[in-house]
This record gives structure tokens, C-alpha cells and sequence, in this order.
């Protein structure tokens, strides 16, 4: 399942398109990130120098610690480790340009230690030391944007949405028809799924300011679309409809392009 998301989830995500406005000068960031981004336009990929594909790549990141924490803690060691993996093998060579862009160092070994420890079997007590410092080091790094962004509704807004269209194109890869054929894809769009809900709930005050949709209409939509992923265990059937989970999908995406 990794494997097939390295396209899809790195440097080429269309996801990643709704940064397209950053690609001129925002912050000082955005003059190198537009030449990433202009070859993504045309279907390729995008580059991480543009600060909305990086704080989101970091989330994504995140998102394969968190499904992996769940896995692990429920005894479903071998299953987790892949996912404690990712992070670098999926998505660490896009990512490198803008950590070096913002002088960010030493992430890549701290995520390592966490899968090494992993790969031991251990209690969760062995590594949840080195995994929470995984996640404090994401976001450290993701905190190495331009200031004015960190609370600029209409940036947020969009890390949420590239993040939730993420989970939904997983989701789709994971199912054919009323069932479930690739547990991994599942997996990973709980953990993007999880990690956006944290963040939505970190922006309550940036997004209550701002003009747009209130806040809680948002905090609805997002948990009527995370139905869909329960919990990291792959349900034996889909817990809600695709077509159902497509309308709460496009319902959250409406809400958030309004900011």
C-alpha cells in the first residue's frame, strides 16, 4: 500500500493544487516554491519550498505515526511498522528542498529511531518516548514557516483541505465496491484524518475570527466525513456508503474554500 502512495501522497499529490495561489511571493516563501509548483500544475509534482505542500507533507507524515501508535498499542505490531516507515521512505526526498529552504535539520534521524524501535517489538512503553518526539519534531519543522501564516485562515483552511482530499483519495484506493481491498491505504487515511482534526481544532480561533462559515459547522462537516474511518482496524464492510462519504467530502471542501 506504500508503495502505491508514494506517487500519490509525495511530491506529486493533487491535492497539493489548492496551493497554487502561494506559488508568487508569500513570506519570502513562496517566490521558490513557485517553480515546484507551476510543474505540478501540469500534472507533475510540486515542490515542497511552496509552504502550504510542506506543512502539509509534515501532517502527512504525522498522520503515518499516529495510525502507526494505534496499530502498534493494539498489538498489530508487524502492520504498524510499515506505517512508522513511511514517513521517510514515502515522503522524506520531497521534503528535503524545503527543510533546506528553512534551515530545518535533524528530522530524518528522529523519525528513524522511532521505526528502529518499532522494528524491535517491544512494550509501547520502549519506543513512546522516541515517538512523541517524532511528532514534536514535525512540528517543530512545520512551525519554520513565515509567521503571518500560522494564523491566516485561508492557509489553514487549505492544509485541511489538501489533507482531506488526501484521506478520501486513499480511501479510494482502498475499496472495490462494498469492500475493503487494501487495509494500508485505509489505515493511512485514519492517521491524515486524525491529524487534521487536530488541527482544525488548533485553528478554532484563527477560523472563528475570520470571515467565513462558523467554526462548529466546520467541526461537524469534518466528524461527518471522518465517519468513514472509525478506527484503524479495517472494518469488514464500509461503516457508510462512498457515496455518502463523497457528498460529506465535497460538503467540507465547500465550507473551507469560503475562508
Amino acid at each position: 500500500g506504500g508503495e502505491g502512495g508514494e506517487g500519490g501522497e509525495g511530491g506529486g499529490n493533487s491535492a497539493f493544487s489548492v496551493f497554487d495561489y502561494l506559488n508568487g511571493d508569500v513570506g519570502g516563501e513562496g517566490g521558490e516554491g513557485g517553480e515546484g509548483g507551476e510543474g505540478g500544475e501540469g500534472g507533475s509534482s510540486y515542490s515542497s519550498t511552496n509552504p502550504g505542500v510542506y506543512v502539509t507533507t509534515l501532517a502527512l507524515m504525522e498522520g503515518h505515526l499516529r495510525v502507526a501508535s494505534e496499530l502498534y498499542r493494539e498489538g498489530a505490531k508487524d502492520n504498524a511498522l510499515a506505517h512508522f516507515y513511511h514517513p521517510v521512505a514515502e515522503y522524506y526526498t520531497s521534503l528535503e528542498a524545503g527543510l533546506d529552504a528553512r534551515d530545518v535539520e535533524g528530522l530524518k534521524p528522529v523519525l528513524m529511531k522511532v521505526a528502529e524501535e518499532a522494528s524491535e517489538g517491544g512494550d509501547w512503553s520502549d519506543l513512546e518516548g522516541d515517538y512523541e518526539a517524532a511528532r514534536q519534531a514535525i512540528h517543530d519543522a512545520q512551525a519554520a514557516i513565515d509567521p503571518s501564516l500560522k494564523q491566516d485562515a485561508t492557509f489553514q483552511s487549505r492544509v485541511l483541505l489538501a489533507l482531506t482530499n488526501t484521506a478520501l483519495a486513499e480511501y479510494i484506493e482502498a475499496i472495490d465496491g462494498e469492500q475493503f481491498v487494501n487495509g494500508p491505504e485505509y489505515q493511512d487515511g485514519h492517521g491524515f484524518m486524525l491529524v487534521g482534526r487536530d488541527m482544525l481544532s488548533a485553528q478554532e480561533a484563527t477560523l472563528s475570527a475570520a470571515d467565513g462559515p462558523a467554526y462548529p459547522e466546520v467541526v461537524e462537516a469534518y466528524e461527518d466525513m471522518m465517519m468513514a474511518w472509525p478506527t484503524a482496524d479495517v472494518p469488514e464492510a464500509p461503516v457508510v456508503s462512498f457515496g455518502e462519504l463523497s457528498g460529506n467530502a465535497f460538503a467540507l471542501e465547500v465550507l473551507l474554500k469560503d475562508y
